[in-house]
């Protein structure tokens, strides 16, 4: 997850084009990024199905680049903001960070990011993320010969995170503000404060949850469900409620928590995936947490070419944010 001014204070050297993309069960989300002195544009964007067995992902010319950077989601990840005490010498980093993880037994890659370092008494606040490698492994698998080439990977809730602090982020530098991430099987709740993270938490609930209570209910296939989950064809109320009512309980705790510790005020929460979408989940977010909520626009930091976005994602645009976010970052890390 990395600010806007972060990205621009690297414009000027490594990649200028990479391809972002997020690798979900509701398919293969790409985005073609350009980054020029002081902006990055969008070249194009689609969904495509992913890649069956051991095939590999073939995109059309329009995302021709050398690397691509990668968003993934896994049940079995996990993500902590930690505070370790005073400053984290680089060579001893990873054994404090693994221990204070609590992983379940597997193998895991573990990444972190440094929110604010310590010095003296004071603690190192940072972000750490894991995923096992059983993920990182299948997901690769999708790029074992040609171009392009995988040179970063992140949790795609994480991704998305970074897609919003360069877009509508930029606008609350100076005040507390939340988001949430509502992906397929994952959804992250974030909530910043004079645009450093203060807290974040990740639930193993999304669309694809609410989908199954429908498929229940009224006894369609999955894609029917999606559909109705969209488009509000039905009432869904009670699928929904059922759901989203204990998370949009934490996040309420987790709001209030967040206001009385750092003596702020959140009066706006930002959201994104397929609970924007979904006017019956918005109105039940908006009864439970009794807060503003804002859809937000991934696209809305960026230069966006002319004819970028096919029709059929038009009005759908927020399903690239973690695609988005992923090349992003990868820019900076260059």
């Amino acid at each position: 997850m990395i600010s806007a001014d972060e990205i621009l204070k690297k414009f000027s050297r490594g990649r200028t084009e990479i391809v972002g993309i997020d690798v979900a069960t509701t398919g293969v989300k790409a985005v073609m990024l350009k980054k020029s002195a002081d902006a990055v544009s969008l070249l194009a964007a689609d969904v495509f199905q992913p890649p069956g067995g051991d095939a590999l992902l073939e995109l059309p010319k329009a995302f021709s680049a050398r690397y691509c950077a990668l968003g993934v989601s896994d049940r079995q990840s996990v993500i902590k903001l930690l505070s370790l005490p005073g400053k984290v010498e680089e060579a001893g980093a990873y054994g404090q960070i693994k221990e204070h993880m609590g992983l379940d037994s597997g193998e895991y890659r573990i990444g972190y990011k440094v929110i604010s370092e310590g010095h003296g008494r004071a603690e190192t606040k940072l972000l750490a993320a894991a995923l096992p490698e059983a993920t990182i492994a299948n997901a690769l698998s999708m790029f074992r010969t040609g171009i392009p080439v995988p040179c970063s990977m992140e949790l795609s809730g994480l991704a998305a995170l970074t897609a919003f602090l360069n877009g509508p982020g930029t606008q609350h530098d100076k005040e507390a503000v939340g988001v949430v991430e509502f992906g397929a099987t994952s959804t992250f709740l974030a909530f910043f404060n004079s645009g450093t993270l203060v807290l974040l938490r990740k639930f193993d609930i999304g669309s694809d949850t609410i989908c199954d209570k429908i498929q229940q209910a009224l006894g369609v296939d999955a894609d029917t469900a999606r559909g109705i989950l969209s488009d509000g064809s039905f009432d869904i109320s009670q699928a929904v409620n059922e759901v989203l009512d204990p998370f949009l309980r934490q996040l309420v705790i987790s709001r209030d928590f967040i206001e009385r510790r750092d003596q702020c005020h959140i009066p706006k929460i930002y959201v994104s995936g397929t609970l924007q979408s979904s006017a019956q989940s918005m109105q039940q977010f908006i009864h439970v947490t009794g807060v503003q909520a804002e859809p937000w626009d991934p696209l809305a930091g960026l230069t966006v070419q002319a004819g970028a976005v096919p029709e059929h994602l038009q009005g759908q645009e927020s399903r690239l944010s973690a695609a988005i976010g992923a090349g992003l970052s990868a820019f900076l890390r260059d």
